[in-house]
């Protein structure tokens, strides 16, 4: 005996097609239940018990059946009728068509309740005895189309599932779809079973026709300089068409924030031969932004922040960000000035940077005032590298040392992030070094040459534990280092650092007992969250470290718990701290906002 099956692709799981006739019995049924539900008192008391099979099958059947919508004798009567093929039906969809159903219906001791007992013997599944997929068109040459044929849900050998079928189907389609084969289409797909052999047939012939080539990219706007605009294309005309080069173009339009909104289509319609043209509609940015925040934390304190921001100040994409931010402990002002370079421009560009800090911490006052001109680029393996020269004007005073130092730094820094998850990552890890250096022979007032090493990982083991752990590294080369301005010196403590201790509390001390800052810099943590319920989670954490002179100095170790609260822009955290590493020890309650890494 043989059968053609064909089932719809919008299940995700696998059971069988009903004639519309059956499905208009069937929502009859449904319908009439639902209005004796309005009029019964309470829910029917109705048990449907299935016997026989389990896993998988068990769930499809129970999925499939549901159960009587009322207690109404005639609902009840009309469901356990219908059972046995709907039973079938299910255990067919996943292979199974020798099964033998047994129905029962019967009242509890009350003389109430009713128990509908399904009783199955699911019998030996239809296996795939033949997998014959044959390919047509542009595809017989494409490698991806090669590895797909070696990786399909349903083999030969496989019992005949009929979910997987319908899956396979849609994996050589979507494959198809999204590698440029618009006019493709299955000119077989057809399963026959063979009752009496327990075996299947699969046929599947796939006619992906042409292969499309990307077309004349056309942009809708006139405010940027169409070179310009050219720039952000990855792709050339004449490619292969990729889905993914259309999702990365369009994702690049996004994060340039030169434009409110970003829409790309491919005009299939308007190919010419086999070149496909595509349209890019561009609705630009504001020509002004401005934003106020309000904030606190226990290292700075209440603060506040106000930024000024012109995403397109030319044709060429020029972009000014002005900011200014004041707290208890920092007084800061910037200025950046962005200048797209010619290829790959969302991540390749220069920049130029003035900023004036003012900052007050424990024993060390500075006034700092900065010009940089940087190269931007982002590396095939999304590196971003930052390649300087910053200029230096800082006059501080710690401790008893005071002056007013000039420096010429060039410099070179690389950082990656990586992570999965948005603003409240499940897994990542970051990666930051820097290296920059003054010399006297180049304009600055003394040799120095500053190292600076981050690394943090995070790792959701189960859904509800998370643990995130990090290290950090400075040291600083230098025969002066009394005149090595005090931003450049090293300090630990706080919130970002060793929780338990203040805000830049830890670093060598002078003979009177005040903070001078260190040569030398290591930190680290460990953290480990459970979430508790929604957005809430609770931690407990151990932080470690020293700023120092000397090899031999003592670490520094603060331990403690607290709650997390997963904002819009990352953690919002609260802790209590314990300096465990002293003989009096402290305690700290700190309290912070932003992204783990």
């Amino acid at each position: 005996m043989t059968e053609l099956l064909s089932l719809p692709r919008r299940f995700t799981r696998p059971f069988p097609c009903r004639s519309p006739a059956r499905r208009r019995k069937r929502y009859g049924a449904l319908l009439a239940g639902l209005v004796a539900l309005f009029h019964a008192a309470a829910q029917a008391a109705v048990r449907v018990d299935i016997d026989g099979v389990e896993g998988a099958l068990r769930d499809n059947v129970a999925l499939y059946i549901g159960e009587p919508a009322t207690d109404n004798p005639l609902t009840v009567a009309t469901f356990v009728r219908e059972l046995p093929g709907e039973v079938r039906d299910a255990l067919q969809a996943l292979g199974y068509y020798h099964s033998d159903v047994d129905v029962t219906l019967s009242e509890s001791k009350n003389g109430k309740d009713q128990l509908i007992r399904v009783a199955i013997a699911a019998g030996r599944p239809v296996r795939v005895s033949k997998m014959q997929v044959t390919l047509k068109g542009d595809a017989l040459n494409d490698s991806a189309f090669t590895k797909a044929l070696q990786d399909l849900p349903l083999k030969q050998g496989d019992v005949l599932n009929h979910g997987l079928y319908e899956k396979t189907k849609s994996r050589l389609f979507d494959l198809a779809q999204d590698r440029g084969y618009f006019d493709a289409a299955y000119e077989v797909s057809r399963v026959d079973v063979r009752r009496a052999t327990r075996s299947a047939e699969v046929t599947l012939t796939f006619n992906a026709g042409t292969r499309y080539r990307i077309g004349q990219v056309r942009f809708d706007s006139d405010l940027f300089d169409a070179n310009f605009l050219q720039r952000w294309v990855p792709f050339s005309e004449g490619d292969y068409y990729l889905a993914n080069d259309i999702a990365e173009f369009t994702q690049r339009l996004q994060s340039s924030d030169y434009f409110s909104r970003v829409r790309v289509r491919t005009r299939r319609n308007e190919a010419d031969g086999d070149r496909v043209p595509v349209d890019t509609e561009l609705t630009a940015a504001a020509d002004n932004s401005v934003a106020f925040g309000v904030g606190f934390a226990t290292d700075t304190g209440p603060r506040t922040k106000l930024t000024w921001r012109r995403p397109h100040t030319n044709r060429h994409g020029h972009s000014l960000d002005i900011s200014t931010g004041i707290s208890d402990v920092r007084q800061e002002f910037s200025a950046q000035y962005k200048i797209p370079r010619q290829s790959r421009p969302h991540s390749n560009y220069f920049l130029i940077d003035y900023g004036a800090l003012n900052e007050d911490t424990e024993d060390t006052r500075s006034q700092l005032r900065t010009l940089s001109f940087q190269r931007v680029r982002q590396t095939s393996r999304k590196w971003q590298e930052s390649v300087f020269v910053r200029w230096e004007h800082e006059k501080f005073e710690a401790s008893d040392e005071n002056d007013t130092i000039n420096l010429i730094l060039p410099g070179i820094s690389y950082a990656r992030t990586l992570s999965q998850g948005g603003a409240n990552p499940t897994r990542g890890s970051h990666i930051g070094v820097q290296f920059l250096g003054g010399s006297t022979r180049l304009f600055s007032d003394i040799d120095m040459f500053k190292s600076t090493l981050q690394l943090k990982w995070l790792r959701t083991l189960m859904p509800k534990h998370k643990v995130l752990a990090s290290l950090a590294y400075g040291a600083i080369s230098t025969d002066s280092f009394s005149r090595v301005p005090s931003s450049h010196r090293f300090y630990v403590g706080g919130d970002r650092s060793i929780r338990g201790f203040r805000y830049h509390s830890l670093s060598p001390e002078d003979e009177d007992g005040d903070l001078v800052g260190g040569r030398y810099m290591e930190t680290g943590s460990l953290e480990y969250d459970y979430t508790i319920f929604g957005r809430w989670s609770v931690a407990a954490f151990v932080d470690a470290g020293r700023a120092f002179d000397h090899f031999d100095a003592a670490y520094h170790v603060g331990t403690g718990g607290g709650v997390r609260w997963q904002s819009p822009v990352g953690p919002i955290r609260l802790d209590i701290a314990f300096g465990v590493s002293e003989d009096d020890i402290p305690v700290r309650f700190h309290i912070s906002v932003g992204p783990d890494l």
